[in-house]
């Protein structure tokens, strides 16, 4: 092969991954020993990219912060086709430390508009009828949409919007599938859409292990989508869990593109 075409094509490579990997808006892996020391506190650490550091709210706990820590267990996941999340060594694990609730939220360093991607690794432990939210905040500290699992949700994930101008939230319950409960490594994906529009324009489709890492629109295993939505700009994330749930969450992952939240190796 011609070294000048070779050499073009090296260049094109190198830029077309830049590109890529720009449009990663954050990211956490919860790397040990690279970002976070194994089983550590969670609390006013910062690792990963493109957030502020960790914040616990104990307001309605009785002051124990090491409900969610740094791990050094590694978490894997593949898909259906055999191709493997690009994962850190380690993730974050919660513990059922302390009584009451404890909320550990992450601000973005910058709020989030248009359509956002965002994927994370997720896995409750076989304590059936207690759960977690997971969810996502605007500028002013208001939930706009979460993930969550639990007792009333029947062992299964649901999406659930913020209160609507009828007064109800807008929510969707996955259905009951082998292999998707929240007792198993569960990988979820979300494209938020229309984000900071100030119109009723938005929505949020959530996948469950996609079956292809590659287009999770098309091949997911399972979708639920909730629309109608007017989305402030996404700058929080958010976790609140019950004093006796106890699980991991790893690979965090915000962009605009489902390929900037899905790498594969």
């Amino acid at each position: 092969m011609n070294s000048s075409i070779l050499k073009t094509g090296l260049i094109m490579t190198a830029a077309t991954l830049l590109n890529a990997s720009a449009e990663l808006k954050a990211y956490d892996g919860f790397s040990v020993p690279a970002d976070y020391e194994h089983r550590a506190e969670l609390l006013g650490t910062n690792g990963g990219t493109g957030f502020e550091p960790w914040q616990v709210d104990l307001s309605s706990n009785d002051g124990n912060s090491r409900r969610y820590i740094a791990s050094k267990k590694p978490v894997t996941h593949t898909d259906a086709k055999g191709n493997t999340l690009v994962t850190a060594p380690g993730c974050m694990l919660c513990k059922p430390a302390g009584s009451g609730k404890g909320a550990l939220t992450r601000n973005l360093d910058k709020a989030l508009e248009g359509t956002v991607w965002i994927s994370f690794l997720t896995q409750l432990d076989e304590q059936v009828g207690y759960g977690w939210d997971i969810q996502f905040l605007d500028e002013k500290g208001e939930m706009q949409f979460k993930v969550m699992n639990g007792r009333k949700e029947q062992n299964r994930w649901r999406i659930q919007s913020a209160v609507q101008a009828s007064g109800k939230p807008k929510d969707g319950l996955f259905q009951s599938q082998p292999g998707m409960t929240p007792m198993e490594l569960t990988l979820i994906v979300l494209k938020v859409e229309n984000v900071g529009s100030k119109s009723d324009d938005g929505s949020v489709t959530a996948f469950l292990n996609p079956k292809d890492l590659r287009d999770a629109e098309l091949t997911a295993m399972a979708s639920v989508k909730i629309k109608g939505l007017e989305l402030n700009p996404i700058k929080t994330f958010s976790f609140d869990k019950k004093s006796t749930a106890e699980g991991i969450i790893d690979e965090l992952r915000f962009g605009e593109r489902v390929e900037d939240v899905l790498p594969y190796q």
